[in-house]
C-alpha cells in the first residue's frame, strides 16, 4: 500500500507559510483515539463543551454495552453485521450502525462476521476478508470466538437501515434533551453510533498515516500549472481556518439532482463573507469529490473568483462516475488495489475533519457523515456547516434529517427512489412537513 499512486499527496496553489496549531485534529491519527474507550481520555484532548451534547456519555453507554465483562456468559447473545450489497461505504457504514442500534434494542452484542469478502477489500488480501480489516473489533468478546463461531452467529443483515434509538437510549436521552425532536433526536444516536462503528484499526491506522504524512513530490505524479511553486505540508495537519467543501457529484444522480459548482462556490463566498472576522487571513480550502473534474472545476472557482490563493486536494483513484464498488476495474491499472483506494477514501475523510468550517450536503451520506463526525470525533461542533441541499425544491430535501433519519411522522415518498416509511414511536415530538411541531 506503499508509493505510487498509494500516497497521498496534497496539491498546494499558490502558498505561504502559516503555523500549525491544532492538537486534537493531529490526534485523529492516534490508535488511542480509535481505541473503544476513548470517551475516557475525551477530557485531555477535546473541548466537550464544543462536540454533539453528552458525546462522551453516549460513547461510554455504547462501550459499556458492546463489552460486557463476561463475554462467556448464557447471558450474553451476540449478532453479526457483515453490511450490505450494493451500496457506497458511506451508505454501508450508516447501515452498519443501524445494526449496532437494533442490537442495543433487543440486549444483544453487534461483532463483525467473517464468512463474506467485502466488496472494499481487494481479492489479494488473503488475511484481511471484510471490515474487520479496516475498523475496530466492535467487541472485545470477537476475540474469544473461533471462525466456526462466527460463522454460525445469528445475523441481522436483513435489517434495513431504518435507524431506531434503543429504548433505554431514548429514555435517557429524553431525560436529558428533552425539548429536541424525534429526528433530531435520531440525528443525534445516527452520529454516536457511526462514530463508534467507524474507529480505525491499528493496521488501517497505519496505511492512513503513510498516506496523509508521508508524501511524495507532487510533481512526480502530476503537473501544477496554476503555481510557480508548491509548499508542502509533510507531518502537519490543516492550518486553522480551513474551510472543507465536499462535493457529491458521480453516479448521485439516482439519488438527487447534483448541486453545481456555481452553487458551492456561491455558499462558500457566503460563508467568508458574512463571518469576515474568522476568514480574514489567508484562506485555506480543502477540496473533496468523487470525482477530479468536480475539484478541477471548483479549483478554478475559487482561484479565479473568489481570489483564495490556497487550494488544496489529494491524488487519489477517483472515476468521472464515482465509487461504484461493481467497477473497480475501470480505475488505471496502478489504483486498482481495492484496500489501498478504499484506505485513501477514509484518509480523506479524516482530512475533511482537519478544517474548522465546511461547505456539503447532507443528502449525500459522505457528507452526513463529515457532519457528524466533526461533532464526535472532534470539537466542532460549533463551527459552520453550509448545506446547499438538492436544489429540486422541496425544503426536506436540503434537510440533515434526510432518508433513514425520519422527520415526519406520515410516511413519505423520498425524491427518485421512491423509497416510503413512517417513524416509529418515540417519547420525542413530532413534525410536520413545515416543521411545526405536532402535538
Amino acid at each position: 500500500m506503499r508509493g505510487g499512486l498509494g500516497s497521498l499527496i496534497l496539491l498546494v496553489c499558490c502558498a505561504a507559510g502559516r503555523a500549525y496549531n491544532k492538537q486534537s485534529a493531529r490526534f485523529l491519527y492516534e490508535a488511542e483515539f480509535h481505541a473503544s474507550s476513548k470517551f475516557s481520555i475525551y477530557r485531555d484532548y477535546f473541548d466537550e463543551s464544543k462536540m454533539a451534547y453528552k458525546t462522551r456519555a453516549a460513547q461510554k453507554m455504547i462501550h459499556d454495552h458492546q463489552n460486557p465483562s463476561d463475554c462467556s456468559s448464557r447471558e450474553v447473545r451476540l449478532w453479526a453485521t457483515e453490511g450490505f450489497a450494493n451500496v457506497g461505504l458511506g451508505a454501508e457504514v450508516i447501515g452498519i450502525a443501524s445494526h449496532l442500534s437494533h442490537a442495543m434494542q433487543s440486549g444483544a452484542v453487534l461483532v463483525w462476521g467473517r464468512t463474506k469478502r467485502s466488496k472494499y477489500i481487494s481479492d489479494g488480501d488473503a488475511d484481511c476478508r471484510g471490515f474487520p480489516c479496516l475498523f475496530q473489533p466492535l467487541s472485545r468478546c470477537e476475540a474469544n470466538l473461533t471462525a466456526a463461531a462466527l460463522d454460525s452467529l445469528p445475523s441481522n443483515n436483513e435489517i434495513m437501515s431504518l435507524f431506531v434509538i434503543p429504548a433505554h437510549v431514548e429514555t435517557w436521552m429524553h431525560k436529558h434533551m428533552p425539548t429536541i425532536t424525534h429526528a433530531q433526536a435520531l440525528y443525534w444516536w445516527k452520529a454516536q453510533s457511526i462514530a463508534y462503528v467507524m474507529r480505525l484499526s491499528n493496521k488501517s491506522l497505519e496505511s492512513v498515516k503513510h498516506f496523509r504524512f508521508a508524501q511524495l513530490d507532487m510533481h512526480e505524479i502530476y503537473s501544477h500549472s496554476v503555481c510557480s511553486q508548491s509548499a508542502r505540508n509533510k507531518g502537519r495537519v490543516l492550518p486553522a481556518g480551513t474551510v472543507n467543501i465536499h462535493i457529491r457529484h458521480g453516479d448521485k444522480t439516482s439519488e438527487m439532482n447534483l448541486v453545481s459548482i456555481e452553487e458551492y462556490g456561491k455558499a462558500y463566498h457566503g460563508l467568508t463573507a458574512s463571518q469576515v472576522l474568522s476568514f480574514m487571513g489567508e484562506r485555506w480550502v480543502h477540496v473533496s469529490s468523487d470525482t477530479l473534474q468536480s475539484i478541477k472545476e471548483m479549483k478554478e472557482w475559487l482561484l479565479v473568483r473568489n481570489h483564495t490563493k490556497t487550494v488544496v486536494y489529494s491524488l487519489m483513484p477517483r472515476m468521472d462516475a464515482g465509487f461504484d464498488s461493481d467497477v473497480w476495474d475501470a480505475f488505471p491499472a496502478a489504483a486498482q488495489n481495492k484496500t489501498r483506494s478504499t484506505l485513501l477514501m477514509l484518509t480523506e475523510l479524516l482530512m475533511a475533519l482537519e478544517a474548522d468550517a465546511w461547505i456539503g450536503t447532507r443528502v449525500s451520506c459522505w457528507g452526513r457523515i463529515i457532519d457528524m463526525l466533526r461533532c464526535v470525533w472532534a470539537d466542532k461542533c460549533n463551527a459552520p456547516y453550509v448545506e446547499v441541499g438538492d436544489q429540486r425544491g422541496g425544503a426536506e430535501d436540503h434537510h440533515m434529517y434526510h432518508e433513514f433519519v425520519v422527520p415526519q411522522h406520515a410516511p413519505r415518498v423520498y425524491g427518485k427512489q421512491k423509497r416510503i416509511w413512517a417513524a416509529p414511536p418515540s417519547a420525542f415530538h413530532k413534525t410536520d412537513r413545515a416543521g411545526s411541531v405536532l402535538t
